[in-house]
C-alpha cells in the first residue's frame, strides 16, 4: 500500500518550521549578547579614559603645584651642613613634590646665572628654610674674610631678599647650633634673630623633620 503524499508533507513541514524557530531564537540570543558586550566595552572605555586623565580624575592640586613653582626654598652653606640639607630636601620633596622645593644643587642648571635663578625662586617661594649649623656664622672665604660680611655672599643674599619681601623665614638650628645675635649679623639680615627657630639633629632627624613638614603644610598654599 502506497503512502499518502499529503501525510508525508505535513511532518516534513513541521520539522522545517521547528528548525527555523530554533535558528531565529539562537540569532536573537547572539544579538542580545553582542548588545551586552558593546555596552560593557563602552563602559570599560569610559572608565579607562577617566583613569588615564579625564577631567574628573586629574589631580588638580598637582597641576596647580607645578604651575605655581617652588614654594619652599632651602638655604644652606655647603661647608656647614650639606649632608643634612640633602636629607631634608629628600624628605620635603617626598611630601610636596620636586616642583615645590628649591635647593641649589638640584634646581640650578649648568650655564644659568646663579643670582637670577635664586631671585626667580625667591619670588615664587612662600617659605625660606635657613639651615644654621655650627659653622654658619663664622664661615670664611679663601682669604679668611667672613662670608656673611661679603654683600655678594649667596646665603646673605637669600636671607636678605626673603626678609625684604616679607617671605616667611624659618631658621633651622642643626645639631645644637645656637641662634646668632643681632650684633653678629649684617644689618640687612638682622631681622633673622626675631624669627622663631626650629631644631633638627641627626639623632632625632625623622621626628624633627616631621614637625617641619607639619609647619610647611599649614603654610604652603
Amino acid at each position: 500500500m502506497g503512502m499518502d503524499p499529503v501525510g508525508l508533507l505535513i511532518p516534513a513541514m513541521l520539522i522545517v518550521a521547528a528548525v527555523i524557530l530554533v535558528r531565529v531564537r539562537h540569532r536573537k540570543h547572539r544579538l542580545s549578547l553582542r548588545s551586552i558586550d558593546s555596552v560593557s566595552v563602552e563602559q570599560g572605555s569610559k572608565r579607562e579614559y577617566q583613569d588615564l586623565g579625564s577631567p574628573s580624575s586629574v589631580d588638580s592640586s598637582n597641576h596647580l603645584s607645578s604651575v605655581s613653582g617652588a614654594g619652599i626654598f632651602i638655604s644652606y652653606r655647603r661647608d656647614d651642613e650639606p649632608h643634612l640639607a640633602g636629607r631634608l630636601n629628600d624628605r620635603i620633596t617626598s611630601h610636596f613634590g620636586r616642583d615645590r622645593v628649591f635647593i641649589d644643587v638640584d634646581s640650578i642648571e649648568p650655564g644659568l646665572d646663579f643670582t637670577e635663578v635664586i631671585q626667580d625662586a625667591l619670588a615664587k617661594c612662600q617659605v625660606l628654610l635657613v639651615l644654621i649649623g655650627k659653622h654658619w656664622i663664622g664661615a670664611v672665604d679663601q682669604i679668611g674674610r667672613r662670608r656673611l660680611d661679603d654683600p655678594n655672599d649667596y646665603v646673605r643674599f637669600e636671607v636678605e631678599t626673603a626678609l625684604s619681601r616679607k617671605i616667611r623665614v624659618i631658621p633651622i638650628l642643626v645639631e645644637g647650633a645656637i641662634m646668632p645675635g643681632a650684633d653678629e649679623l649684617p644689618l640687612g639680615i638682622g631681622g633673622l634673630v626675631r624669627r622663631n627657630a626650629m631644631e633638627i639633629s641627626h639623632g632625632r632627624f625623622n621626628s624633627d623633620v616631621d614637625r617641619v613638614v607639619e609647619v610647611l603644610r599649614r603654610t604652603i598654599k
